[in-house]
């Protein structure tokens, strides 16, 4: 099975599909500090779409970054939703009621979005994570998080994008 991922990283942000042999194609990398640019995302999911409809069988995105609102983000996402990919997004972390303030893409109101709230360790919402009534979908484990970090080893973070890859698989 194919995965399709955006992962965020503090210093570069790439988007990579991985397919069932684990060859890695390098659909777009951009060196950049947050927040990542609208037109880079947009190109992202495009080309995730024009993988899948090409025959790639990329069924789940994990978009684990905030910003960059935009009709054109939004109408690529329904792109995306229309060719049969879901997209897990994180909800952010700005402690925000995303019913009222949009935090991109997560809390577009599209069938193929699944918005993830960051869960503490008793299961409640971490403090930080956004939230809405409407706008958000699910908890997921966000809080002290281990993960690999840029030049080998691990380190513990906190955050949206450490809870929705749990729910992408």
């Amino acid at each position: 099975d194919t995965v399709s991922t955006i992962l965020a990283g503090r210093a570069i942000e790439a988007f990579f599909a991985i397919d069932a042999v684990a060859t890695i194609d390098a659909v777009l990398a951009r060196c950049a500090v947050h927040p990542l640019f609208a037109i880079d995302a947009i190109l992202a999911v495009e080309k995730m779409v024009d993988l899948r409809l090409t025959g790639v069988n990329i069924r789940v995105s994990n978009s684990s970054w905030a910003g960059g609102d935009s009709a054109a983000l939004e109408d690529a996402f329904r792109l995306a939703e229309g060719a049969g990919i879901l997209n897990i997004c994180a909800a952010g972390n700005s402690g925000l009621d995303t019913d009222m303030v949009v935090s991109a893409p997560a809390s577009f109101a599209l069938d193929g979005i699944v918005s993830v709230l960051a869960s503490d360790q008793n299961d409640g919402r971490a403090w930080f994570s956004n939230f809405g009534l409407t706008s958000t979908d699910l908890l997921a484990p966000g809080v002290a998080i281990w993960s690999s970090v840029l030049n080998g080893g691990y380190a513990e973070f906190n955050g949206t994008s450490m809870a929705a890859p749990h729910v992408t698989g």
